[in-house]
């Protein structure tokens, strides 16, 4: 593992190496960001649970009940308020009542493992962090690994060329360069996490500094 070991293991050290690979993506297919990545994780979910990680409410003033949607408070306010509200003014007080909530943490689900990890945001975060963390890694490390084989062939190919004609030799590229691509498309399920023992994750102290 040249690439992580010439950073050293030290906090510092991996905190500048999950730096530089911005780990952290947005985990909605929506998101108007797309495929935007964030170097640190609190701004990774500061952005989750204010643009994505909410849900609409709309709060009666007169009552204080609740209301889940638009069309619940409507008949609510038809049924209890139809004598305190003029008809000209149910829509600027509907849309005065919305209100923009934070979901309920405990039943936020992990999209990687679909468990449910925490009942508080930064817990959360962590969880669903660290999957991050160590898929960026895993990718770094098949990257690495990818470099070294291609410089390698690309050696191979250099010496080739210098032969006249050996449909054997380029034979033997073509069936290298197969095997690589084979590598890239392998599953998530190849980017096995004992590779990451020697670049252990940072404490939660460091990582949100």
């Amino acid at each position: 593992m040249p690439v992580l070991l010439e950073y050293g293991t030290n906090d510092f050290a991996r905190k500048h190496v999950y730096n530089d690979l911005e780990p952290y993506i947005c985990l909605f297919s929506d998101c108007d960001l797309g495929l935007h990545t964030f170097q640190s994780r609190r701004d990774w979910k500061d952005h989750e649970f204010k643009a994505h990680r909410m849900k609409l409410e709309w709060h009666c003033n007169l009552c204080q009940e609740r209301f889940d949607t638009q069309e619940l408070f409507r008949e609510h306010i038809d049924e209890s308020h139809g004598n305190d509200i003029a008809m000209s003014q149910v829509e600027e007080y509907i849309s005065a009542s919305r209100r923009r909530m934070a979901c309920k943490v405990e039943y936020e689900v992990c999209p990687f493992c679909l468990t449910a990890p925490s009942q508080t945001q930064d817990g959360f975060a962590s969880h669903v962090g660290k999957h991050q963390q160590d898929i960026s890694l895993a990718a770094l490390l098949r990257l690495d690994d990818y470099s070294d084989d291609e410089e390698s062939i690309n050696d191979d190919k250099d010496s080739d060329d210098g032969d006249d004609g050996d449909d054997s030799s380029n034979g033997d590229y073509d069936r290298k360069i197969a095997d690589i691509e084979i590598i890239r498309t392998q599953t998530e399920n190849d980017l096995a996490p004992t590779k990451l023992t020697a670049f252990e994750r940072l404490p939660d102290s460091v990582i949100d500094r």
